[in-house]
């Protein structure tokens, strides 16, 4: 092994912060927060040391939702992760009467939205989300008439929604990596 004194240094530049929330702000990702709210985050977004643009939307009040913090209820993982997707929606989408059982080999969520009872049996009975959740989350979208999707955050771990106007704008402007889509 080599080792040298060599500078390394990944975090992003102010300037490439300032670009990214810039574009943020063009897509209407902060148009649910107040000025007051807005001009705090950048501030705290500028005062972090970071290696990627997604770490930064963790100062964005509302923006994304942290995939791990949903383990804090392992007992109801699955009504607590759609409840926080509502939340990241800003009103899109208005899941009420969710509930969640253990049924024989699964959890049963269930939810009442646009008038219709939506329902999907996951595949276990731990704390731990079944392999389908990623085929769960992106149906939601066509199966609740939403303008827009789910998206993982690929080096963040965290959820965010994007109108499709929003994801274009974001995609071709490089201003997130986004996981699988």
């Amino acid at each position: 092994m080599l080792v040298s004194l060599e500078n390394y240094d990944n975090t992003l530049t102010s300037a490439r912060i300032d670009s990214v929330i810039a574009g943020w702000t063009k897509a209407g990702l902060f148009a649910h927060l107040s000025n007051a709210e807005i001009s705090k985050a950048v501030d705290d977004a500028e005062a972090d040391d970071l290696f990627s643009v997604d770490g930064l939307l963790k100062n964005f009040p509302g923006v994304i939702y942290p995939f791990m913090s949903s383990f804090d209820s392992p007992k109801h993982i699955y009504s607590t992760l759609l409840s926080h997707f509502a939340e990241i929606t800003h009103g899109a989408f208005n899941p009420t009467k969710i509930t969640q059982r253990k049924e024989n080999g699964g959890i049963r969520l269930q939810y009442l939205s646009n008038g219709k009872i939506h329902s999907y049996t996951f595949k276990t009975t731990t704390g731990f989300l079944d392999d389908g959740f990623s085929t769960f989350m992106k149906s939601l979208a066509s199966e609740n008439n939403l303008p827009g999707s789910f998206y993982t955050l690929k080096y963040a771990a965290d959820i965010i929604y994007l109108t499709k106007q929003q994801h274009d704008y974001i995609v071709n402007h490089n201003l997130l990596d986004l996981g699988e889509e």
